[in-house]
């Protein structure tokens, strides 16, 4: 993939205020050109040998693929979870306008 590749990066937070507040430094910080929050989202997942269920924030962030490493390590400072889910995700197709645009804030 190439460095200047758009991706996306999906995260998950324990609530809206702690997600609002690390996806505004993130886009301050020019990591990320664009954060989209999604709200009250079910999630189930294996923690200690237990089934568990917790209500969530997801978060959706448009970067390019040379910004994964630092956008990552920042995630990592700002979050609670001891193993936060942070997924990269290479774009196929991306209209030329939209592409030029992360790339100018990023």
């Amino acid at each position: 993939m190439k460095s200047d590749a758009i991706i996306v990066v999906s995260v998950t937070w324990p609530n809206h205020k702690k997600a609002k507040k690390a996806l505004q430094i993130l886009v301050k910080e020019q990591l990320v050109a664009c954060a989209q929050l999604i709200e009250n989202i079910s999630s189930y997942y294996f923690w200690g040998n237990k089934l568990t269920r917790d209500t969530e924030c997801l978060s959706l962030l448009k970067t390019t693929n040379l910004l994964y490493k630092k956008l990552e390590k920042r995630i990592k400072e700002l979050h609670d979870y001891k193993v936060p889910e942070i997924i990269a995700t290479p774009s196929i197709h991306v209209s030329e306008e939209y592409k030029n645009w992360i790339r100018s804030i990023v």
